[in-house]
């Protein structure tokens, strides 16, 4: 849908525009939909990195293959 085409252009930009090595994305421990499309889109969960200012948050990374 709409979410997932806006992630891969922001996917995009952050990996081949912005020279990025990772893209974190932080979403609700409670937003499953969040989580799944981050899932779809390539990210796994950190479960190591915790988020200091809200601790209801899930951190997910997504590292740049080409990079």
């Amino acid at each position: 849908g709409y979410m997932s085409e806006a992630l891969n252009s922001v996917i995009d930009f952050g990996f081949h525009e912005m020279k990025f090595d990772k893209i974190e994305a932080y979403t609700h421990m409670e937003n499953e939909n969040s989580k799944k499309l981050l899932e779809n889109n390539g990210f796994t969960f950190n479960p190591n990195k915790k988020d200091e200012e809200n601790k209801f948050n899930s951190i997910y990374e997504l590292i740049n293959a080409d990079g």
